[in-house]
């Protein structure tokens, strides 16, 4: 049985590959934003001027991973680590599970918001020493809000290094971007080659 996104899952037999039909729309417009966006990141200014709809999603999810590992149970280095942490991890849990069904084609989206989420990541990571992005957070309460990874890197000592190490990590988040890009492509392709093939197998007879 199809899923809604168009992939065939494991259960019912074999992994998908391919996207076809009214899927392939889908899928070729998702490839089109992730284009769009990954660009708007390349050609974005100091700071971050953009950030992608999936922002919308991990944006929460990095806000509730401080409230799970408030300061007031666990340690701030642990709190202040945790909105990051379920930030990325958000993507990477729907693609184990897409990825246990065989389901490629929402594995490749999967691996696109992944890419956008660490984009994220390293612009904030950039600003670690400007301190130029606004910042919100619902569970501070009245108190002062803390810039994650400013006080990450001056814990740790490599406060100097934020954009480097910034630099470093939009360049993975860009391969993950790039690399769900062409596996959307490819798989659009693939499942289009094959209903012609197929269309051309029916004229046949």
């Amino acid at each position: 049985m199809w899923n809604f996104l168009g992939g065939k899952g494991r259960f019912d037999g074999k992994p998908s590959w391919s996207v076809s039909g009214p899927a392939a729309m889908l899928y070729g417009g998702i490839g089109c934003y992730f284009i769009y966006a990954t660009i708007r990141y390349l050609t974005a200014e100091d700071g971050g001027a953009y950030t992608s709809l999936f922002w919308v999603i991990h944006g929460p999810i990095h806000e509730i991973g401080h409230f799970f590992f408030s300061s007031g149970r666990f340690p701030l280095t642990i709190h202040l680590l945790a909105g990051t942490l379920f930030q990325v991890l958000a993507p990477v849990v729907g693609a184990i599970q897409f990825a246990w069904r065989g389901e490629y084609p929402p594995l490749a989206v999967m691996l696109g918001w992944f890419g956008f989420s660490v984009l994220d990541v390293s612009v904030y990571m950039a600003d670690a020493r400007r301190l130029e992005l606004t910042l919100v957070s619902p569970f501070a309460g009245e108190g002062e809000t803390i810039h994650d990874w400013n006080w990450l890197f001056d814990r740790f000592g490599c406060l100097s290094c934020a954009e480097g190490i910034a630099a470093v990590t939009a360049s993975f988040g860009y391969l993950c971007c790039f690399l769900s890009i062409f596996g959307i492509a490819w798989m659009v392709l693939r499942g289009l080659r094959r209903r012609a093939a197929a269309d051309g197998e029916d004229e046949r007879f």
